[in-house]
């Protein structure tokens, strides 16, 4: 039986080679890779068009192929925010999750270690490689994600230093397990957090520029995000609020997303 893995923001690939929008993704079939466990099946993400040209409109796209590669980026964004809420519900407890981490960061045989986690701990490995705070070990290894540096690891095909990999990730693992073991409820922070990353990440790579962070005060004593970037995740939060709402889910509070953006720039700039 195959195994099944983690949707990932790696788990895009360039929809076509053009320009400046190279790099935007789309969605690719995911293979099963954690057993038997089968996970919540998450909602259906769609944006409408209406909305995909008002966010091309907002980053001054105007090619018709560029909005359509705007609109499958943004949805593959919104699914894989939903496919990881949805992984969260089913599967390994929150306990075993962190016993599998902390037993990988004192393994002697990492890669063995590494083989054997849990769909949910090796989703929280990826998160941990993603919020670490030594930003340099993406460039340091010659690797473009923390999906691609676990698989490399696994495969020890010799493109990557494993001690010095294997010790990112030990470092990594060992910054992040006091943030789960303080967690209640379930773990939908973190997916914000992930997926506030790759919509800043988005702007990036249409724009040209590092995204920035303020908020204005309005007429109603409510606060906005001000800054373009942060009013590009507004927009994109739009339509995935709209689907927690029709299936029946909490919407995401406006001073979350404006918490997460800001966040998520900090990591931007220290990266």
């Amino acid at each position: 039986m195959q195994e099944r893995r983690l949707l990932a923001a790696t788990d895009f690939e360039p929809c076509y080679d053009a320009g400046k929008f190279m790099d935007i993704a789309m969605p690719r079939k995911i293979d099963p890779r954690w057993g038997e466990i089968v996970p919540q099946e998450p909602p259906i993400f769609m944006i409408e068009d209406s909305e995909a040209k008002a966010l091309a409109a907002f980053l001054d796209v105007s090619r018709e192929e560029d909005i359509a590669s705007l609109k499958a980026a943004v949805e593959g964004i919104g699914q894989i925010y939903f496919a990881r809420r949805a992984q969260d519900e089913e599967g390994p407890t929150r306990a075993e999750r962190n016993e599998a981490l902390r037993r990988l960061a004192k393994a002697e045989d990492f890669v063995q270690a590494l083989d054997a986690l849990n769909h949910r701990a090796e989703s929280a490995l990826m998160d941990a490689l993603q919020l670490y705070s030594d930003r340099s070990w993406m460039k340091g290894l010659g690797v473009e994600s923390a999906f691609h540096l676990i698989e490399e690891v696994k495969r020890a095909s010799g493109d990557v230093d494993i001690d010095i990999a294997t010790g990112y990730m030990r470092a990594a693992v060992e910054e992040y397990l006091p943030h789960l073991q303080r967690q209640r409820g379930p773990d939908y922070a973190i997916n914000l957090s992930l997926a506030v990353d790759d919509v800043l990440d988005l702007y990036h790579k249409i724009t040209g520029k590092a995204p920035t962070h303020s908020v204005v005060s309005r007429a109603d004593n409510t606060e906005a995000l001000n800054s373009k970037a942060g009013r590009f995740v507004t927009m994109v939060f739009g339509p995935i609020n709209r689907t927690l709402k029709k299936n029946n889910q909490p919407e995401i509070l406006p001073t979350r997303i404006f918490t997460e953006v800001r966040r998520a720039v900090e990591r931007f700039k220290s990266s």
